[in-house]
């Protein structure tokens, strides 16, 4: 199949979840690179396209969606019609949306590359890649990226707002902190009594204290209630959870879109798993430390000590204590198997996704 040429002005669509659209920051920024003199559109949630796109030299094209549906894509507001446009790649990987089908009956004749072809057949195959390599499938190109290419812009005020915390908590709590994400998705929730369990033994071993992501739910009052020095952030704007997440020590939590940013600035991390393709949507960071339930199952049939022996590990490369000797007997880490074959800083698509081995 031939590949994608910067040969007139593209649209690209994108209504994935926010894990999902993070991860396509890689091919976006290389889309916006060879098509830095044509025009590009880019057909994304409102939200997405205010959080993390808002470095990008692209035309939004926000969708029309029901109250009571926000994801549920009716139309677009902008009159694709009248758009001057050549090509088109659609980056949605689970359907084809009413979007693409639009665009398709406009431009019946023009370039079109997508992860489905009109019809709903496949075109492109997992392959046992990553999702960020899988969305270089699209256009057809090799997925060769940095570091930096996978990381969010966020904004200097919510730097600035996020700092202006952090100095009075640490004033107040001292100077180890985690940011901590507890999940709302009832297959990602986790027992706020073993939350507990893990919040306790990081304090008592380590003094470190979390701050708190996501939304406000009955988990994370919970902790506010028994712990004094769990700090939670406000929900008014998530970059400056992202800030959050950037600046501390390590990060912990679940499977989340902030999982996906802590992994991008290669923190220390503890995530918990449930039945989920890790070779797919699993951490790359060779400091990443991934607790699955033992039977492949839910979430949260994984146990709290099996937790802690990883956030244990996260820390221990985060304040270097110990760390020696717990290499010897708790063998490599998630990235330490890559490392050998991936020096560079590039896609690691061809080395299989492993399991942390952290025992019970």
């Amino acid at each position: 199949m031939e590949s994608l040429r910067p040969e007139g002005n593209l649209i690209v669509t994108l209504f994935n979840g926010f894990g999902d659209v993070f991860l396509a920051l890689p091919v976006l920024r290389e889309i916006g690179r060879r098509f830095a003199k044509r025009k590009v559109y880019l057909a994304t949630y409102s939200e997405c396209a205010d959080l993390f796109f808002r470095d990008f030299d692209f035309k939004f094209l926000r969708p029309i969606c029901p109250p009571n549906n926000e994801h549920m894509i009716v139309a677009l507001r902008d009159d694709l019609e009248s758009l001057d446009i050549q090509q088109s790649v659609s980056l949605n990987y689970y359907v084809p949306n009413s979007v693409d089908m639009e665009l398709a009956c406009l431009h019946p004749s023009s370039p079109r590359k997508a992860f489905f072809d009109v019809a709903g057949n496949r075109l492109v195959r997992r392959g046992g890649r990553h999702m960020r390599d899988l969305y270089f499938d699209v256009p057809g190109w090799e997925p060769r990226y940095s570091l930096l290419d996978r990381q969010v812009f966020i904004p200097p005020e919510q730097i600035e707002k996020f700092s202006f915390l952090h100095q009075r908590w640490v004033s107040e709590n001292g100077e180890r902190v985690y940011a901590l994400h507890l999940d709302t998705n009832h297959k990602k929730m986790w027992s706020v009594e073993k939350w507990i369990e893990v919040v306790s033994h990081i304090w008592l071993r380590w003094k470190a204290w979390p701050i708190v992501l996501g939304k406000e739910t009955e988990s994370s009052l919970r902790l506010q209630q028994v712990f004094s020095f769990v700090r939670k952030l406000s929900c008014e704007t998530m970059s400056t959870h992202f800030a959050a997440v950037k600046l501390a020590d390590v990060f912990v939590g679940i499977d989340s879109i902030f999982a996906h940013v802590a992994d991008s600035y290669s923190k220390p991390m503890a995530v918990l798993y449930g039945p989920t393709d890790l070779s797919l949507w699993g951490p790359l960071s060779p400091e990443a430390f991934v607790i699955t339930p033992d039977d492949g199952t839910e979430m949260k049939r994984i146990s709290a000590n099996k937790v802690i022996s990883a956030v244990d590990r996260a820390l221990d490369y985060a304040y270097g204590t110990r760390f020696d000797q717990c290499r010897l007997s708790l063998g490599p880490t998630l990235g330490e198997t890559r490392a050998s074959t991936n020096q560079e800083i590039l896609s690691p698509h061809a080395t299989p996704m492993l399991t942390a081995n952290v025992q019970q």
